[in-house]
């Protein structure tokens, strides 16, 4: 389980940094700053690396939170997430 503190970590703190990359800036802030743009790259890399390596067993103990639900190998996320 430590091993997934770790990641669950990663992902909590990669969304922070996301959220203040472009908290009080806009769509027109985010849109002109490619380093804005690319930060926020890097770190939706990071969440998806530390979910990719979460157990299956713990999604499925927490298939109640939006993205955590196991999908086949290859399997697209649900394109109502890509959207938000």
């Amino acid at each position: 389980m430590r091993r997934e503190e770790l990641y669950l970590r990663d992902i909590v703190e990669a969304a922070d940094h996301i959220a203040s990359f472009v908290a009080d800036r806009g769509l027109s802030g985010f849109q002109g700053s490619e380093t804005v743009r690319s930060a926020i790259v890097q770190k939706l890399a990071v969440i998806g690396e530390a979910a990719s390596r979460v157990s299956g067993e713990l999604k499925a103990r927490h298939d109640d939170v939006r993205g955590m639900r196991p999908r086949p190998n290859g399997a697209r996320a649900d394109s109502r997430l890509a959207s938000r």
